[in-house]
């Protein structure tokens, strides 16, 4: 089964991430081992506690084992610090980089 890493760094693709990516990697029916998820840029609001996405996000890290990874600049520069879901790591893209070697494909949405 191929691995996979993705980089979401839009809020904008709610719907898609939600109803596809992370919905089909906590019912386990992604097609794929997805081994991490990186938020940045606007993507880290799918991180928030509350959210609609937070959920699915969670069931991904403690069930599926799916690093989660938010930027740390992204958070910094959205002052958003205090609002993240629980078991984030805030990461540099050198940490997402390590942690992804061994995936066989990285996708950016």
């Amino acid at each position: 089964m191929k691995k996979i890493a993705y980089i979401i760094s839009r809020d904008g693709s709610g719907e898609y991430i939600q109803d596809s990516i992370l919905k089909s990697i906590a019912d386990r029916t992604h097609g794929a081992h997805v081994i991490s998820l990186y938020f940045i840029e606007n993507g880290v609001y799918f991180l928030v506690k509350g959210s609609r996405r937070a959920k699915e996000i969670m069931i991904a890290m403690h069930e599926q084992d799916v690093k989660i990874f938010a930027s740390k600049q992204s958070i910094k520069e959205r002052k958003i610090e205090n609002m993240m879901l629980d078991g984030i790591e805030l990461a540099t893209f050198d940490s997402f980089y390590k942690i992804t070697q061994e995936a066989d494909h990285i996708i950016s949405i």
